[in-house]
């Protein structure tokens, strides 16, 4: 009758242990149910932001492509006025080289017509 008192408290705690464990197994269970549903809702939610900074890149992205571009026809349109000025300079710088050379010359004429007139206005007293 021991025997089988012993083994029916064996029996009972081990029921008891099982149920336990059971317990034990089935709350974690639920907590990594719960843990992976907050992870699930965590890479959700980066998922969208991540979409959000994405489209915003891209639009920054445009944005100095286009810029870069305005720079590049400035810059040129730059070059090009600069260059346009360059020859406008040269051109200017040639045409009074050749106004002082004919004024030069002119000069030259003028002293020489001096002189003639003195010459003939000396002959005529």
């Amino acid at each position: 009758k021991r025997c089988h008192e012993a083994e029916e408290s064996a029996a009972s705690h081990s029921v008891k242990a099982a149920r336990e464990a059971h317990a034990e197994a089935t709350s974690q269970a639920a907590a990594l149910e719960r843990t992976t549903k907050e992870h699930k809702e965590a890479l959700r939610s980066q998922s969208e932001e991540n979409s959000a900074l994405k489209g915003k890149l891209d639009e920054l992205q445009q944005s100095f492509r286009c810029a870069d571009e305005q720079r590049k026809e400035a810059l040129s349109q730059l070059e090009q006025a600069n260059s346009e000025s360059s020859s406008e300079a040269a051109a200017f710088e040639r045409t009074a080289k050749e106004h002082k050379e004919a004024l030069r010359s002119q000069s030259e004429d003028n002293r020489a017509l001096k002189g003639k007139l003195e010459e003939l206005q000396q002959s005529f007293r």
